[in-house]
């Protein structure tokens, strides 16, 4: 097999797609040999405006995809012998399709969410926050979206979704396609300081919560966690995150309240924390951030869209759903924990670890490399 990785650059802050990507990457080159893999970037180029709207109207290319992109894809390719392609983005539909009809290429697609539910709760988000220029965006991106997401699924041999609930709502909205079930991993960072020395749980005094302040899901709930749930509980809260720190200003009478920043060695605020929080207020696929807490050993108070895709029959086990800030405060008023909660770290290792998710894809590649498809 001679495999072509195929990724977009990460837009600055977007750290957890990044850090997925890169463990992909990593995976490819724990199961190939190098001279078998090769790479292409796809970045999102500063075009002038007219050049932006004619790859987004005339062409239903985005996301730093374009005509051009494809044709030079197309060519390496060939010029480079490849029989397998690993496309990292089901928003690039065309692409797939022209790789289908010019090569005897086998396709994998990894479809990061579902990009119909995902947009449609942008736009919802969008409208009840009277963010009007994200709200017409949006709108303007939907049938792009949904065009672009449709064409990958038709072409590609092999589908990639992170949970069980994505490969069903693929199979509903683009009829019932072979959908393989791969979750996000996470290198493990955690170094084994577990805080405090374990002991008798207790109510959280330190909570934390990471995210980009600047992604709507995030700000919407962290702005209600912060005005309707911090007052009316005991505990201090650190927020860590490129551009939160542009809530500070907004938020400087909270005494409880530390909002940090970008910072360069997450780890540290983990072990400072009791547990972590989570109230974004929507999204599908599965919440990178999420697994990064368990891979730390944290307990979490989260949204159900936090917890989504998480596979785990009991969600107590690992933390608590809460889904509007009264439920956040009664959680927080009584639930005690350690600082380091074993049945989190557990989950992460068996389930969401490198090596859990490196022997899945093995199984994927060899289906690739015969040409198979799982039963």
């Amino acid at each position: 097999m001679k495999l072509l990785h195929i990724f977009p650059i990460p837009s600055e802050g977007k750290r957890a797609k990044e850090k997925v990507i890169e463990n992909h990457r990593q995976i490819f080159g724990h199961l190939l040999e190098a001279e078998n893999i090769c790479c292409y970037k796809v970045a999102s180029k500063k075009r002038i405006p007219l050049d932006q709207i004619l790859n987004f109207v005339f062409y239903k290319r985005y996301s730093g995809m374009t005509p051009e992109s494809e044709e030079d894809i197309l060519l390496f390719i060939k010029e480079n012998k490849i029989d397998t392609v690993f496309v990292e983005s089901s928003q690039w539909g065309f692409l797939v399709k022209k790789i289908k009809q010019h090569t005897i290429c086998n396709v994998i697609v990894q479809c990061y969410d579902v990009e119909k539910k995902r947009i449609e709760s942008l736009i919802k988000a969008a409208f009840l926050n009277k963010r009007w220029r994200e709200y017409v965006r949006f709108r303007l991106l939907k049938r792009i979206a949904i065009v672009n997401e449709k064409t990958a699924i038709r072409y590609s041999d092999y589908i990639v979704a992170l949970t069980n609930q994505d490969r069903n709502d693929l199979q509903v909205l683009y009829g019932q396609c072979s959908v393989i079930v791969i979750p996000s991993c996470l290198k493990d960072e955690f170094t084994g300081h577990t805080g405090d020395p374990p002991g008798k749980p207790k109510l959280c005094q330190n909570l934390l919560f990471v995210g980009m302040g600047s992604y709507l899901p995030n700000l919407v709930g962290i702005k209600m966690f912060i005005t309707e749930v911090l007052p009316y509980i005991n505990a201090k809260l650190m927020v860590v995150g490129k551009d939160t720190e542009l809530l500070r200003e907004q938020y400087q009478n909270y005494e409880r309240l530390d909002i940090i920043g970008s910072v360069e060695h997450l780890g540290d605020y983990y072990v400072k924390a009791d547990a972590v929080i989570n109230p974004v207020v929507f999204g599908g696929g599965i919440q990178t951030k999420t697994i990064e807490a368990l891979m730390f050993g944290k307990f979490i108070f989260g949204t159900s869209s936090s917890f989504s895709g998480i596979d785990i029959e009991n969600i107590d086990l690992i933390g608590k759903e809460c889904n509007n800030s009264g439920e956040f405060i009664q959680a927080l008023q009584h639930i005690e924990v350690n600082a380091f909660h074993r049945e989190s770290r557990e989950i992460y290792l068996e389930k969401y670890s490198m090596d859990a998710v490196t022997e899945k894809m093995r199984k994927l590649l060899d289906l690739a490399g015969k040409g198979q498809h799982e039963n």
